[in-house]
């Protein structure tokens, strides 16, 4: 089981306490660590390499929840530099 979320959201999960109370709350009833895939229409729109903020919200909504993740890279923009500093950072 998993959920999505776009990149411009991910910085709030991390300060969102009711969040991971959900995320918890699901995982409860025995899934195992929830997956979340980050990206969609907000993948193929990126220029840069998501900032540190980004990867701090990801590290504690993972040791909180144990959640793992499916992230999306922009080939979108033919930039393939881009796509590997993406995936790199991850």
């Amino acid at each position: 089981m998993g959920l999505s979320h776009e990149w411009p959201q991910i910085e709030e999960l991390a300060i969102q306490p009711q969040y991971t109370d959900v995320i918890k709350l699901l995982q409860s009833y025995g899934s195992g660590p929830l997956s979340l895939r980050i990206g969609g229409g907000s993948t193929d729109l990126q220029k840069s390499v998501p900032g540190p903020a980004v990867w701090d919200a990801l590290s504690k909504l993972h040791k909180a929840t144990g959640m793992t993740y499916i992230l999306g890279l922009n080939f979108e923009k033919g930039d393939l530099s881009l796509a590997r500093r993406q995936m790199q950072a991850a």
